[in-house]
């Protein structure tokens, strides 16, 4: 849901900007493109060639998923309302209907988080995004928040417990690839909930505005490292926890008084690493450095360019 209101914003700004749409078309296909085949690549490391974990090409890691999705970010950009719910409900319903009768079509619903169903977390995330864009250049987002508040409450409570009742599954916080559609409502109205009330205080009539801006300042850096973050927790937690336990022969087990600390530990010591060391050297060789290398941003014209406003050095 957090990289479906990113998508939301990268495209709201380069429209604004006056990028034409092929261009943005393009420089998406190829973001997408590109995360498909780094976490596929992760994925044959991790299995096929080290067999450390019993996975295969389409595991579908979150990564995945989100480079799927955004080869059709633009398209989704550009529905109707009724083609919106279409969007986000036919994972749901081929989950229940096609899943089971045709195994051909199993490696899309299955892994870690599988195009079907969970593309529908990050389209419901974009359509989340895309209306607190519209609603923060229209005017003030504090009426648009209190909107989303409750619209969020009524997903998350009402909503989930009706329709546990009437399809027989309770929702769960537990992530799996069988997550269920009441699970989904009451997840994306937390999530809504929560993203209402982020844009509420870092509105700049909220008093609390300036104080919370330095924090969301770090927080955008931190964002936009997340890949490498990542795939550090990754290579540098799980992986070589699964190298230790193969050269050891057993697993090792720590007691969850000991357990947390050491994670936090660690945690703090790659964001740390990445946000703090890395970037004195211009986050050089980073997955994101390779990135901007590989896939050249989209600008406008200079006409575009001069009727938007826009200074030649943006």
């Amino acid at each position: 849901m957090v990289s479906g209101v990113s998508a939301s914003l990268l495209l709201s700004t380069y429209r604004g900007r006056g990028v034409t749409e092929q261009s943005i078309r393009h420089f998406i296909l190829a973001r997408g493109l590109f995360l498909f085949l780094l976490s596929s690549v992760v994925n044959i490391l991790a299995g096929p060639v080290l067999n450390l974990l019993d996975i295969s090409i389409l595991n579908w890691s979150v990564i995945q998923l989100i480079g799927v999705c955004l080869l059709f970010a633009p398209l989704f950009s550009r529905s109707s309302l009724l083609l919106r719910i279409f969007w986000i409900l036919l994972p749901w319903v081929l989950l229940e209907l096609a899943y089971p009768r045709f195994p051909l079509f199993a490696p899309l619903f299955t892994g870690v988080a599988p195009v079907f169903p969970w593309g529908s977390f990050f389209f419901a995330g974009m359509w989340a995004g895309e209306y607190f864009i519209v609603n923060v250049r229209n005017g003030p987002v504090r009426h648009a928040s209190l909107l989303m508040v409750s619209f969020g409450l009524l997903l998350a409570v009402p909503i989930t417990q009706g329709l546990s009742v009437v399809l027989g599954k309770a929702p769960s916080w537990i992530h799996g690839n069988d997550v269920d559609f009441t699970t989904f409502t009451m997840l994306l109205g937390a999530f809504i909930i929560l993203l209402s009330l982020s844009y509420y205080f870092l509105d700049q009539s909220t008093t609390s505005a300036e104080k919370l801006r330095p924090m969301s300042q770090a927080l955008a850096e931190m964002g936009q490292r997340s890949l490498s973050i990542y795939y550090v927790q990754l290579i540098g937690v799980v992986l070589s926890a699964l190298l230790l336990q193969r050269h050891l022969g057993y697993a090792v087990k720590i007691n969850w008084v000991l357990f947390l600390p050491l994670v936090l530990f660690t945690l703090i010591s790659i964001y740390g690493f990445v946000n703090i060391y890395w970037k004195r050297f211009g986050y050089f060789l980073s997955i994101e450095w390779f990135m901007a290398k590989l896939i050249r941003k989209p600008t406008a014209g200079a006409a575009l360019r001069e009727q938007h406003g826009l200074a030649a050095s943006d």
